[in-house]
């Protein structure tokens, strides 16, 4: 929302950028078999405002979705095709790290929680996913604070990937929380003994109750 005197944007030429998400809980979690159906992501957010790294409007506009839980973190993407086209996949090698899927059509993700790396202990690091549609992936741990990048680091995720009946490239992934490194604790330093981070506690909406059931002479005793 524009401020007080601050001239509205509404494209990408006047500078507008997507907005900032949040991401909602999965009360559900999805089946992640590549194929993304309304029931199955109906809790997550969806964002569809691609922008190319000129600032222009993507010609191929690609929706995404997003949602976690205690466990993990859940994504999903449906990118159309054109007529006859298929995603190129020159890497079709399912190893993880090969570097011949950056010359291939790839979708890719990063991920900051300000977590810290839980081999070195750098700090406020930045896990990178890359995949391609034959499944061939790329995952590594950047460490901004010493601009360095930890090449074999693995977070354990396997992309699931299909072109549906109507020329549309779907993908789904999830990616488990404790893979993006060791979280700071939300109130206590970890010195002082603080455990609680995003990756360990519960949605806000969880609760508990109890009930004891006596008589009333037993209750006055």
């Amino acid at each position: 929302m524009a401020q007080a005197g601050e001239e509205k944007k509404t494209s990408v030429a006047d500078g507008y950028k997507a907005p900032t998400l949040v991401i909602p809980y999965a009360t559900t979690k999805p089946t992640i078999d590549s194929v993304i159906t309304d029931e199955a992501w109906k809790q997550a957010a969806s964002i569809k405002a691609m922008q190319t790294i000129n600032g222009g409007v993507c010609a191929r506009q690609t929706r995404y979705w997003i949602m976690w839980d205690e466990q993990n973190l859940y994504l999903a993407m449906r990118c159309p095709l054109r007529a006859g086209e298929r995603p190129f996949q020159a890497d079709r090698n399912r190893q993880r790290d090969g570097n011949g899927i950056i010359y291939d059509d790839s979708y890719e993700v990063w991920i900051t929680v300000g977590a810290t790396d839980p081999l070195t202990n750098q700090p406020d690091c930045t896990t990178q996913f890359l995949a391609n549609y034959s499944g061939a992936r790329y995952d590594l741990l950047h460490q901004p604070a010493v601009g360095n990048s930890r090449l074999g680091y693995s977070t354990n995720w396997t992309p699931k990937n299909r072109i549906s009946d109507k020329n549309e490239w779907e993908w789904e992934m999830v990616v488990p929380r404790e893979s993006l490194g060791k979280l700071k604790p939300s109130f206590r330093p970890e010195e002082e003994g603080g455990s609680v981070t995003a990756g360990n506690s519960s949605q806000m909406s969880d609760g508990a109750s109890a009930l004891l059931i006596m008589s009333e002479e037993k209750a006055k005793a």
